[in-house]
């Protein structure tokens, strides 16, 4: 009997001991759980207020996406790069009669250049040129002539200036390049100056000049041929009976008064397809050609 009310006892101790350190873990947890609820209850609070100060500022400002101002609009695209159409500043170079300024290039010149070892690499000069004698800054540049010395290139800045700039390679000079000639075109410029010639079928000619070509068309043989027609000029060029052969203008240029054409032949002998052969060209030119029209044959090929 004294066993079994100790044995009660004690247990009744643990138990209490238990429901004692159950209520003190509740209660802890408790508090800890309070304390973490009252500091996101406070970070909450503290970001809408900071979310209410900013609104007055995000109301003032446009969005992001939202239209540009004209002026900010105009600012952006005077940053974008301008588009360089090439082949119209040349065109624009070859209707001029106007071949630039040239300069006279001294000994002593020659020697100060030779003094500088990258007076060797026309790139490096035709950089310095640009920037110690027309003050401006290089933008693009190729290389235009068919020889490499002397070279012609065609230079832009970026100002939109373009240049054509012939330079030369003296040989007897430990091979230093010097500037020749310049010529400066503005992007007006390029746009003002009349087209040099424009292709044309027999059909689209006054009369006299069909009946010029009349004979010249029938003729079995190669044939290069102008007419002046008042202040216009027509150029011919015309391959042979042949079916195969083919011919391509390539440039035309006036000085002075005179009209050079620079033409291509092709012989479409070995290819299936024939569709490319152009029997003959004919050029409507604005210009009289008082000192005549010279050919000149560039290419030869046998596709």
């Amino acid at each position: 009997m004294r066993t079994w009310a100790l044995s009660v006892a004690t247990a009744l101790l643990i138990c209490g001991s238990a429901w004692a350190g159950y209520m003190v873990g509740t209660d802890v947890e408790s508090k800890r759980n309070e304390e973490q609820a009252g500091r996101v209850i406070a970070e909450n609070e503290a970001l809408r207020s900071k979310l209410q100060n900013q609104a007055p500022a995000a109301e003032a400002s446009p969005p992001a996406n939202s239209a540009q101002q004209p002026a900010e609009a105009a600012e952006q695209n005077a940053k974008e790069p301008a588009f360089i159409d090439h082949d119209a500043i040349l065109d624009a170079f070859r209707r001029t009669d106007d071949k630039g300024g040239s300069f006279e290039i001294t000994e002593k010149d020659k020697q100060e250049m030779m003094a500088e070892p990258r007076s060797r690499d026309y790139k490096w000069v035709l950089r310095t040129f640009v920037e110690k004698k027309l003050g401006k800054k290089l933008n693009t540049f190729q290389t235009t002539s068919r020889t490499v010395n002397p070279r012609i290139l065609l230079a832009t800045t970026t100002d939109g200036t373009a240049y054509e700039i012939e330079m030369k390679k003296w040989l007897a000079y430990d091979q230093i390049w010097t500037v020749e000639r310049f010529n400066g075109m503005s992007p007006g410029d390029v746009g003002s100056v009349a087209p040099l010639y424009q292709a044309v079928k027999k059909e689209e000619v006054p009369k006299n000049v069909q009946d010029w070509l009349e004979p010249l068309l029938a003729s079995p043989e190669w044939k290069t041929e102008y007419l002046r027609d008042g202040k216009k000029t027509y150029v011919l060029i015309k391959t042979s009976s042949s079916p195969t052969d083919s011919v391509e203008v390539e440039d035309v240029s006036l000085w002075i008064e005179e009209v050079t054409v620079k033409y291509q032949t092709y012989d479409y002998a070995n290819s299936e397809d024939r569709s490319f052969a152009n029997d003959y060209a004919l050029l409507e030119i604005p210009y009289e050609a008082k000192d005549g029209v010279q050919f000149t044959k560039t290419l030869s090929i046998v596709r």
